[in-house]
């Protein structure tokens, strides 16, 4: 089922994680009619989509990150896979430079409108100074409560980590600590690696891309798992 997601600036994070959680829910509820078991729904993502999927994931009773009229619905999923997502933003804020924007403040990025109509602005795509309201030193605590590395926890739901080792947009050494964590902490998890390859790998000739051929056959494999996990 390919979900949508409403972006920054028509709402915040909050309500991000809000319609991947909704998603979830309807899935559950709707599961009969498309021929779905409800117990065996797997999330996922690429890039940010992927950072929303495994936070939905890991966080399915959050009392912050879990919209009130959710509260009381069963949002688990049998397990999450992620292209290439996020796990610590603020290494992902150091590996895109956007440090490089603080003295500049808004010379050249003026502050983005709220209205869901105004036209979109690429160069703040991302930013998430202008997302979460401040720099990491300013509102630490907002990078922290949406970075997915800070909900690991035993019990968690099998998680399929797929990202570039030469990723230029998010650190593969966050995502190999993150990997770490879930196995110490006891979380069935898998991480695979491509050399030579970049963020969005599998957006560039599927066809006859070995990277992304590869990938599929990872992800039907771990599918095959999560439906027959007992």
């Amino acid at each position: 089922m390919d979900v949508s997601y409403r972006l920054f600036p028509e709402v915040d994070m909050y309500a991000m994680v809000g319609d991947v959680k909704r998603a979830i829910a309807w899935m559950k509820t709707n599961a009969s009619r498309y021929g779905v078991e409800p117990e065996k729904v797997v999330l996922g993502g690429g890039s940010a989509g992927a950072h929303l999927a495994i936070l939905a994931a890991y966080t399915p009773e959050h009392p912050v990150l879990t919209a009130e009229e959710l509260n009381g619905t069963d949002l688990s999923v049998r397990g999450v896979i992620s292209y290439y997502g996020p796990t610590d933003l603020i290494a992902f804020y150091r590996q895109t430079g956007q440090h490089r924007v603080k003295q500049q403040r808004d010379r050249y990025y003026p502050p983005l409108s709220m209205d869901p109509d105004a036209p979109k602005d690429l160069r703040n795509a991302g930013r998430l100074d202008k997302i979460f309201g401040g720099h990491p030193e300013e509102v630490p605590d907002m990078y922290q409560l949406f970075s997915t590395n800070s909900y690991i926890h035993p019990g968690g739901p099998p998680t399929l980590l797929i990202q570039g080792e030469h990723d230029r947009s998010v650190p593969v050494d966050s995502t190999r600590t993150f990997y770490a964590e879930l196995v110490e902490a006891g979380v069935p998890a898998i991480n695979v690696i491509f050399p030579w390859t970049d963020h969005g790998f599998d957006l560039l000739l599927p066809q006859i891309n070995p990277a992304f051929q590869s990938a599929l056959y990872d992800v039907d494999l771990f599918l095959t798992i999560m439906v027959n996990k007992n």
